[in-house]
């Protein structure tokens, strides 16, 4: 009797199980979805072979869920600005560096400059992020070009003289720029005395307001077109 029992028992919790897989859906092992399925009911496994797919429900639960509006589009796209052409290319416009709010500063230059590459690179770097974690407006991050400085000894005070001295020393500038705008009046004082802080001995830092003459001085001047201009020029004066 017990042993009828125990088999009766397991029949019935498999047609149970089989029962509530139709509802919610068994747990299928395969991809193909044809060889074999395993159904749990109160922490046993009874597996089926060569069971067809259960019967899905065909409602979709998550239309009734939020969505925070995730995959949705509000309104209109903003329209790209029109790609620069060359001939605006190096052109000097004094609006785009204005600020937008009465407390806040023009477009300013925070000039790295020194003749340790390795210690200007680094620098201007602490800079830049500096600038990124006070969530300031960053325009531009560029490198001037560089110059060089010939150190000569001289003897005596006629100046005559140098020009026929050999150079003893040959040292290397080398300018970052970070450029900054809409910065406020207020966080002003406190970054420049951060940036004051921390930085390394034969490192220099100026904070200039971006002018046209900056702005110029990151393009290379062009010897033949100013010889070639200088002519046409002349032949209009001739007239």
């Amino acid at each position: 009797m017990y042993i009828l029992y125990l088999w009766c028992k397991h029949v019935l919790q498999f047609f149970v199980a089989v029962l509530l897989s139709l509802i919610r859906g068994p747990k299928i092992k395969d991809k193909n979805m044809s060889l074999s399925c395993t159904w749990h009911l109160w922490g046993k496994s009874f597996r089926v072979g060569k069971c067809l797919p259960a019967i899905s429900n065909s409602l979709r639960h998550y239309r009734n869920r939020p969505t925070h509006n995730i995959g949705r589009m509000h309104g209109l796209e903003k329209p790209k600005p029109p790609p620069v052409r060359k001939k605006e290319v190096g052109t000097w416009k004094p609006e785009e560096y204005k600020a937008v709010k009465e407390n806040h500063l023009d477009a300013l230059n925070f000039i790295v400059s020194g003749y340790d590459i390795v210690l200007v690179e680094q620098y201007a770097k602490y800079v830049h992020q500096l600038m990124i974690k006070f969530k300031q407006n960053i325009l531009e991050v560029y490198a001037l070009p560089s110059s060089n400085a010939v150190v000569k000894k001289m003897l005596g005070a006629d100046q005559r003289l140098l020009k026929a001295m050999t150079p003893e020393i040959e040292l290397t500038m080398y300018k970052r720029i970070i450029q900054v705008k809409d910065m406020p009046s207020q966080t002003y004082p406190i970054l420049l005395q951060t940036l004051m802080h921390y930085i390394p001995q034969s490192i220099t830092l100026k904070v200039d307001k971006h002018n046209e003459e900056q702005h110029l001085s990151r393009y290379q001047y062009r010897v033949e077109l100013a010889e070639e201009k200088a002519m046409l020029q002349q032949l209009y004066d001739s007239r």
